[in-house]
């Protein structure tokens, strides 16, 4: 493809294309093509592409290219080639004209933006149903991503093309070569400025990757872009996957002064019962600790009796204006604590409650589908609301955990002397996951929990009465 060439050598080469400097074009076979470009002389240029139209090979009579490298000679005969290659339409679109039309049949930019995205939409809509044939190559819509990101397309609405383009390759993912071409493609291209804009994007796509892929690609963004934003992802995945750090640490080491550099490798020495040498490592760069987070990271990796000290940095984050960021510090707090997470997880719940309501915390699990937390935090702390708001994806995880925590918030509904508008109705639901035998005994255990309360008797012996009707 054009990332075979540098950026500036495509930009010449794109102009000479522009300017008719290139003649006697020729193919010999299906994949090789030769012609003569006009420079300061006329030089001849040869270049071989695969099956995807990618090229493989390039020369040229001229100085610059004698010397090994790729001259914008070359690359003005791949564009020559490329605008002379017969065009699948149902498998690309041509962006510039299609803004074109757009433009000449409507007024603003939000009436651009609003066909724009229709005409997309059912573009992409045609090219997955030829991907789920098989018929689709995926180059076709790399070029159409290349083309978009170099068009001249509203900036103001460009996140919403964005958004609906990538969602649109993940769909695409679906085989093998698909993935290979996507790995190749991304790490020829990352380092362009054009895709500074849609970095945010591209990584939906990378974590579709294989995980080698995935760590290599930012690998090479970090080390050509210098792109700090991007080290916690990085060593995430690494986490996530229970890789050897330290390797990937010293794959990166030009950021060897940078705050999270540092404490991923004394947490490396800690979990290597390392203590001595992740110490000194933390005194040698001592300097370069500046954030008070940091420092409380590291107060818990170092010290084990102040384990709790990025915990209570987090707490003293906590409060009403900022709450929306609850469900950032509890996976921040997840992902450093790691196994031992759930020694502090109810400490954390209790801590958001007054700011934290049972319906944005019901969301939160949900998101994150972090049903063995939240089974643990229900056993501990039944609660009825968060339950009804969960209780599928617990029911889907295990049903015996599901069964476990509808009891246990029942019990606890009972005894926090709620009304009994909604008991029915909770018992009935339960009843539903019960053979005949389980709905005798589950009605026994409550009533021997409460052997007081006749109201709930008598209503628990109205539904098992209803119950047994209905089952028979």
């Amino acid at each position: 493809m054009k990332s075979f060439f540098t950026e500036t050598i495509l930009n010449r080469g794109k102009a000479y294309f522009e300017q008719n400097r290139v003649f006697s074009v020729n193919q010999y076979d299906n994949q090789t093509y030769t012609g003569i470009i006009l420079g300061n002389e006329a030089y001849h240029t040869k270049i071989t592409l695969d099956e995807h139209y990618d090229v493989m090979s390039a020369s040229c009579d001229c100085p610059y290219a004698i010397e090994g490298k790729h001259c914008k000679h070359e690359a003005a005969l791949y564009f020559a080639i490329e605008d002379r290659l017969p065009k699948d339409e149902q498998q690309y679109i041509d962006i510039n004209a299609l803004l074109k039309d757009i433009r000449r049949r409507t007024h603003g930019s939000f009436m651009l933006k609003r066909e724009f995205n229709q005409e997309f939409k059912k573009y992409l809509k045609r090219i997955i149903q030829l991907n789920k044939q098989g018929s689709f190559h995926i180059t076709n819509y790399q070029r159409v991503v290349d083309e978009f990101l170099s068009s001249n397309y509203p900036k103001d609405y460009c996140h919403e093309i964005l958004q609906i383009m990538f969602q649109g390759y993940s769909k695409l993912l679906t085989s093998t070569h698909n993935k290979e071409l996507t790995t190749r493609w991304l790490k020829e291209n990352m380092k362009y400025q054009r895709y500074e804009n849609a970095f945010s994007y591209i990584m939906m796509i990378i974590y579709q990757l294989d995980v080698k892929d995935q760590i290599d690609i930012i690998r090479e963004v970090l080390l050509m872009k210098r792109k700090v934003s991007l080290l916690n992802t990085y060593f995430k995945i690494i986490n996530d996957h229970h890789l050897d750090m330290k390797k990937y640490l010293d794959d990166i080491q030009i950021y060897n002064n940078n705050e999270d550099y540092i404490t991923e490798m004394i947490r490396y020495y800690v979990d290597h019962q390392q203590v001595g040498l992740a110490r000194l490592y933390y005194k040698k760069h001592e300097q370069n600790i500046r954030k008070k987070e940091t420092k409380a990271k590291l107060d818990s990796l170092l010290d084990p009796e102040h384990e709790d000290a990025y915990l209570n940095y987090i707490y003293s984050k906590l409060d009403y204006y900022n709450s929306s960021h609850i469900p950032v510090y509890y996976e921040d707090l997840k992902q450093f604590y790691g196994i031992k997470f759930e020694d502090y997880l109810l400490d954390f719940m209790d801590a958001i409650k007054p700011i934290y309501d049972d319906y944005e915390l019901a969301l939160m699990f949900r998101q994150n589908q972090d049903v063995k937390y939240l089974i643990y935090v229900l056993l501990q702390r039944p609660n009825m609301t968060l339950f009804e708001q969960t209780k599928e994806i617990i029911k889907e995880y295990s049903l015996e955990m599901y069964l476990m925590g509808y009891v246990e918030c029942i019990k606890k509904y009972i005894e926090k002397g709620n009304s009994n508008y909604y008991f029915k109705g909770y018992i009935y639901e339960l009843f539903r996951d019960l053979e005949k035998m389980s709905k005798i005994e589950f009605v026994d255990m409550i009533k021997k929990e409460f052997p007081r309360r006749k109201k709930i008797h008598e209503m628990l012996d109205e539904c098992l009465e209803e119950g047994v009707e209905i089952e028979i």
